[in-house]
């Protein structure tokens, strides 16, 4: 009876680690997130006071860029880190970056009437939907080991008025 139980604990242990290996790691998307501002030029004029990242449902996400980003400047502008789950809709007109996880994507649909056309890079994660305006979504390969990684649509990007530079394009998962 202890040796089926040992089996069984031994059992969910490595349950438990595949599963937890098969989760997006929340620094490395944070840095990619860093990393695709400097490598996405936005419209002139087009950041005001600050440089905002706007996070919906992921609220580990939200800490990790704070941590990630204090003190640190894009455009010469200060990084703010936003929890628009907290805020109303309208808060997203000041985001240059806005990042729906896997989660919360159906709220993406909610958002759109205010951010339609507007020079803001929409990130997702493991769901790409280039229809919906998303330029750059967060993956597991799982034919390389379910490593954290990301796909770009150039079009929806330059869409909203922004450039790609083309080392970020040569990064991206084809």
């Amino acid at each position: 009876m202890l040796r089926n139980k040992s089996l069984v604990l031994t059992l969910f242990f490595f349950i438990t680690l595949t599963a937890k290996s098969q989760q997006i790691d929340i620094r490395i998307a944070s840095m990619y997130v860093i990393n695709f501002a400097k490598y996405i030029e936005w419209p002139a004029g087009s950041i005001k006071s600050s440089f905002v990242i706007g996070v919906v449902g992921n609220p580990k996400m939200v800490a990790e860029l704070n941590t990630l980003t204090a003190g640190r400047t894009i455009e010469n502008k200060p990084i703010v880190i936003k929890d628009m789950s907290t805020l109303p809709i309208a808060e997203v007109k000041n985001c240059q970056i806005l990042i729906f996880d896997e989660n919360s994507l159906s709220k993406l649909k909610n958002y759109q009437p205010t951010i339609a056309e507007s020079p803001m890079l929409i990130i997702t994660e493991k769901d790409f939907s280039p229809k919906k305006g998303v330029g750059i979504n967060i993956i597991l390969d799982e034919d390389d080991d379910y490593k954290t990684k990301f796909q770009l649509n150039k079009t929806a990007i330059e869409s909203r008025g922004m450039k790609v530079s083309s080392q970020l394009q040569a990064l991206a998962k084809k």
